[in-house]
């Protein structure tokens, strides 16, 4: 069950924080020995982190959604932008459920290695710190409003974080960023994005499971339900700490955090050897 508590708060933590929680999840159980759950555990701890991101923007799924379907007592300005923005997130989400779609059992395999999540990782710092670099270069503040265009874009780069150590958040939120979106904006955006990718992925998953999904793997139904808790607890909070930041603060320490993440698990790799 710790193990369980552990990987959840990993799961929960890095889900959102521009950090990769699938580098996370390769690299610490690779660099401490630990069992990674069975697939029913992962499905299960999607499931903790979609409750968690659907808690805190819940107004705004609730705007969208009934805005778009027209009911309610909704100026037409008001069922208008509900739309424009389903339809943006839909547009942001098609290249992530592509990658998705042609990555399952093609590439999977030759992904799962932490020392390539490592290196995955200063691909995600390198993000980061372009787009800081940028915005800090902006004359204004940048735009709340967003376009067509960051929705492709901020698509584009959440298809790239299928690869492992590419953080989905920190790709998504650094592109929002470059495209001249403000950090709250882009961080907004990059959250709502995150709904029907994580649903998704929850969902792709559930055929695979069965009355036996937990038989020999050591978990027991006590433990799938301690690790799904922790994420969606730890994960609410992670979104409402990044939301917060973001409004003044830069997105570098988290840069500084992965490269120093990597350079470990490079170094320690050449001890530990290839992953088992």
């Amino acid at each position: 069950m710790l193990t369980a508590i552990l990987l959840g708060l990993i799961q929960g933590l890095t889900e959102f924080l521009p950090v990769s929680s699938s580098g996370h999840l390769q690299i610490l159980p690779y660099l401490f020995g630990l069992e990674p759950g069975p697939l029913a555990f992962d499905v299960a701890l999607h499931f903790g982190t979609l409750v968690a991101v659907v808690a805190y923007f819940f107004s705004d799924l609730w705007e969208i959604g009934m805005g778009t379907l027209g009911v309610g007592d909704r100026s037409p300005t008001q069922v208008a932008t509900a739309r424009r923005e389903f339809v943006l997130l839909i547009v942001a989400s098609v290249p992530a459920a592509i990658a998705g779609f042609l990555l399952e059992g093609t590439f999977e395999e030759l992904l799962d290695d932490p020392r390539l999540a490592a290196v995955m990782l200063l691909v995600t710092a390198g993000f980061l710190l372009g787009a800081e670099r940028l915005y800090a270069a902006r004359q204004s503040a940048g735009r709340t409003q967003i376009d067509t265009r960051n929705a492709i874009t901020m698509g584009l780069s959440q298809a790239l974080a299928i690869i492992p150590g590419i953080s989905r958040s920190g790709a998504t939120i650094a592109t929002g960023m470059a495209t001249g979106l403000t950090r709250s904006a882009a961080a907004r955006f990059s959250f709502l994005m995150s709904v029907p990718v994580i649903a998704g992925a929850f969902v792709a998953q559930v055929p695979s499971l069965s009355t036996t999904a937990l038989a020999g793997t050591g978990y027991t139904p006590a433990d799938v339900v301690a690790g799904t808790i922790t994420a969606g607890v730890s994960g609410y909070f992670a979104v409402r700490y990044l939301m917060r930041l973001v409004t003044n603060e830069t997105l570098r320490g988290f840069a500084y955090y992965v490269i120093g993440l990597s350079v470990v698990t490079l170094v320690a790799s050449i001890f530990i050897g290839p992953p088992t």
